[in-house]
């Protein structure tokens, strides 16, 4: 039977040993954060059933949370091979044209300028940035346009203010899984105190 444990002494967070024993990994630590951005993503990529059921069971039995479970069902039915329902995209009411003599006059709509993500790059969206506080360093980690290389760029800054690299770190998606080991921090690339690195999807940030 699974069982589960709690940390007193370092987090109220719920823990499950022997499903990361089995599986190599704890859903309740993805699932147990504040942000929930890097539980979405990766429960997008799971494909094994046995896994995903415990992903649905942890769920459960801690938070219950229907836009949680919404994802995970859904991903149960991708994996079973089961149809899935499309979802009908609102539309405002479009509102009364102004006319000029007789002549309607329509603002047309500008087109967004916005970057496309490399489509590695689960659980960042353009503009946003990861941050990675370390015991001698600062990482900052970016989505990457779609062209690029690999899904994510990091810059590593110490403490000094010193770039560990010469050039933008390259990371892949499981890679960035494996540096999450601690607190998350995801904000605006507006926000953060250096610039993006070049071929990061910034839409408009610090390039």
């Amino acid at each position: 039977m699974t069982t589960r444990a709690y940390n007193v002494a370092t987090c109220d967070r719920p823990s499950y040993p022997d499903l990361r024993e089995k599986f190599g990994e704890d859903p309740a630590y993805a699932l147990g954060m504040d942000e929930l951005y890097l539980a979405y993503a990766r429960i997008s990529t799971i494909d094994d059933l046995e896994l995903l059921k415990e992903w649905q069971r942890v769920e459960s039995e801690n938070w219950g949370r229907p836009d949680v479970m919404m994802r995970l069902n859904a991903r149960e039915r991708e994996l079973k091979g089961e149809p899935i329902e499309p979802t009908e995209p609102t539309t405002p009411d479009p509102a009364p044209a102004a006319t000029d003599g007789g002549t309607a006059i329509v603002d047309e709509p500008a087109e967004p300028e916005v970057d496309d993500v490399h489509p590695g790059a689960k659980g960042l969206d353009v503009g946003e940035v990861l941050v990675l506080d370390r015991d001698d360093a600062t990482e900052y980690i970016f989505p990457a346009l779609e062209d690029a290389d690999a899904p994510y760029l990091c810059r590593s800054i110490t403490d000094d203010g010193d770039e560990r690299t010469v050039g933008p770190i390259e990371l892949t998606f499981d890679e960035v899984l494996k540096r999450v080991d601690g607190g998350l921090d995801p904000m605006s690339i507006e926000d953060v105190p250096i610039d993006a690195p070049r071929r990061a999807a910034t839409n408009g940030g610090a390039e």
